[in-house]
């Protein structure tokens, strides 16, 4: 764990760097993870005359180093949210000779 730039008086964010995040079947290699105190507020109002209005914040934010690598799709009527990878996974290589040549039998 590498110790970051201070966000606050007494308060600093930290990176590590993993082998792996995998969401739910879309495997992210290497990822570089920020985590930062959380700063906000217990409770936020937003300006409505609800007393009870509270804005949760984010439990991971994804950027777009890695967001530009997957396809994200929002079913609003399912109330779901689909990613999956930008490009098919890397197929074996069929080419690949054997250990034998036909020349050689």
């Amino acid at each position: 764990m590498q110790k970051g730039g201070e966000i606050a008086p007494g308060k600093f964010q930290h990176r590590k760097q993993f082998e792996m995040l995998d969401l739910s079947g879309v495997t992210i290699k290497n990822p570089i993870l920020t985590l930062r105190p959380d700063l906000a507020p217990q409770t936020t109002k937003t300006g409505s005359h609800l007393s009870s209005d509270v804005v949760q914040p984010p439990d991971m934010l994804i950027g777009m180093n890695i967001l530009s690598h997957l396809h994200v799709y929002i079913a609003y009527k399912e109330r779901k949210l689909y990613i999956t990878p930008s490009s098919p996974p890397a197929k074996a290589d069929s080419a690949v000779p054997s250990a034998q040549s036909p020349a050689a039998q």
